[in-house]
C-alpha cells in the first residue's frame, strides 16, 4: 500500500485522517545530541516558545511527547554526533474541521526548566523544516 503522506519539495498530502512523517536533521554543530533533543513545532517566524500542536497531534505521550507546546518527536535513548544524522518520525492526525495547512518543525534542547532553546546553524540561521498538508 502506498504511503498517504508523500514529501514532494516540501509539499505533503494527507489521504486520510492520520499518517507519519520523517523529518531528517544534519547535527554540524560542536554538541551531541540526545534525550533532550526534540522536532517542535514553530510559527514559521520569530525565536519564540514552540507552537500549539493540537490541531495535528496524535497519541500524545506514546506517539508525541506533549500536544502543547507541540513535541512530535524527540532523540530518545541515543545521541547524534556532530557530522551525522537524525530522522524525527511521528504521526499527523488531523481533527475533524482542520482545513490545509504549512507545519513547520524546528530542532530544540530541553533545558532543565522545561523550557525549549531553539538548536540554529553555526552562522546563526534558523534550521527547519516545513510540509503543506492537503486534507482531500
Amino acid at each position: 500500500m502506498q504511503p498517504a503522506v508523500t514529501r514532494l519539495g516540501g509539499r505533503t498530502s494527507i489521504d486520510d485522517q492520520r499518517d507519519q512523517v520523517a523529518v531528517t536533521f544534519s547535527n554540524q554543530g560542536p554538541g551531541t545530541w540526545n534525550a533532550n533533543t526534540v522536532l517542535a513545532a514553530w510559527s514559521g517566524s520569530g525565536d519564540g516558545p514552540p507552537g500549539n500542536g493540537t490541531t495535528f497531534c496524535h497519541a500524545q505521550g506514546s506517539d508525541w511527547n506533549t500536544c502543547d507546546p507541540g513535541v512530535p518527536a524527540w532523540v530518545g535513548s541515543g545521541t547524534v554526533t556532530s557530522g551525522h544524522s537524525y530522522t524525527f518520525e511521528f504521526q499527523i492526525r488531523a481533527n475533524s474541521g482542520a482545513s490545509s495547512t504549512t507545519l513547520y518543525f524546528r530542532p530544540a534542547e530541553r533545558q532543565a526548566d522545561g523550557s525549549y532553546q531553539w538548536i540554529n546553524t553555526a552562522n546563526g540561521s534558523r534550521t527547519y523544516d516545513y510540509f503543506t498538508v492537503h486534507l482531500s
